[in-house]
């Protein structure tokens, strides 16, 4: 029976490939009929591709069906192993891959005061905190200002003098233009990143405690000019909630973040934890807990995640 199929096959294969080459044409045609409305300036573009398509699959075909035969003769497989009653642990040694640490183990801090770490190691620590501005880094800078080592003493003024002079630069070029902006509102704008500026200086502990309190009066009076324009601008009633907690007017911090909450509840999750910080400094320990307890979000805050949960537990007699 197959035997008369093939030879029909051979016999007729002009005749076989006529009718494909027909049938295809017939297809591509009302596809192309079909599509017209969508393309109706590409009808010859759609007919051939449909044409070429059906002319090339039963090729591709050919292809992948040689290539499946090929694939399961000769591809070997992992053999599987069937029972492995013991591990040998000495060949792991040659498995895993020996990770070492750049600045050798604990912390930044801990790597400064050790004295078996060499002074190059130091000094590449110093430079890599020094490109990401935070409290805790340049609290470690700090630290070796009283470091014996003369090059690693130096290195940490330079760094912080570095820091000082940019927001230094960054103020000069603001007072420049705030003096000959005449606008009032563009005026108040540049008020208020001067006031943030000057607030960096302080929050990164990067000024002289002689000069601290010229730059918290400097804060104070630009974010009185920026609130007498803009009375509602949230982010510098932030700014001026924070200006007074480190002043300690908890009093003063708490109008303000009072104000912000009310004015946009949004902005409760964000002020919170300053509420909560005071409230634990003025021993107010009950309205820390509720506060805490009444939001989620910063269960999700890396930095705030612990604290969240220490407050928020449960306890059980």
């Amino acid at each position: 029976m197959q035997n008369d199929i093939l030879v029909f096959g051979y016999q007729h294969l002009a005749l076989l490939c006529t009718a494909y080459i027909v049938l295809n044409l017939l297809v591509s045609i009302l596809v192309a009929k079909g599509l017209e409305k969508r393309f109706p300036e590409q009808k010859k573009i759609v007919f051939l591709f449909f044409f070429l398509f059906h002319i090339v699959v039963p090729i591709v075909g050919f292809v992948f069906s040689i290539w499946i035969v090929y694939h399961m003769r000769c591809v070997d497989y992992p053999h599987e192993i069937k029972s492995a009653h013991m591990i040998n642990m000495d060949e792991f040694e040659d498995t895993f891959i020996t990770i070492n640490r750049s600045f050798g183990e604990g912390s930044m801090s801990d790597l400064m005061i050790n004295d078996s770490i060499g002074l190059e190691k130091k000094m590449d620590g110093l430079a890599f905190i020094s490109e990401n501005i935070s409290n805790k880094n340049i609290s470690i800078i700090k630290q070796n200002f009283s470091n014996q080592n003369d090059e690693i003493r130096l290195y940490s003024f330079a760094i912080i003098n570095k820091m000082e002079k940019s927001l230094q630069e960054v103020i000069h070029g603001l007072l420049g233009d705030y003096k000959m902006e005449k606008n009032r509102t563009k005026k108040a704008a540049l008020a208020k990143e001067l006031a943030e500026t000057y607030w960096e200086i302080i929050y990164y502990n990067l000024s002289d405690d002689a000069l601290e309190d010229y730059y918290v009066r400097q804060v104070y009076h630009y974010l009185d000019e920026v609130l007498e324009v803009t009375p509602y601008d949230l982010s510098a009633h932030l700014l001026l909630g924070r200006i007074h907690m480190l002043q300690k007017r908890y009093d003063e911090a708490t109008t303000e973040f009072v104000f912000i909450i009310e004015s946009n509840y949004e902005y409760f999750k964000f002020v919170i934890p300053y509420l909560s910080e005071m409230y634990f400094n003025s021993k107010r320990y009950f309205l820390v807990k509720s506060l805490l307890s009444n939001t989620e979000d910063l269960k999700l805050n890396l930095s705030l995640n612990s604290i969240f949960e220490q407050w928020t537990a449960k306890h059980h007699d």
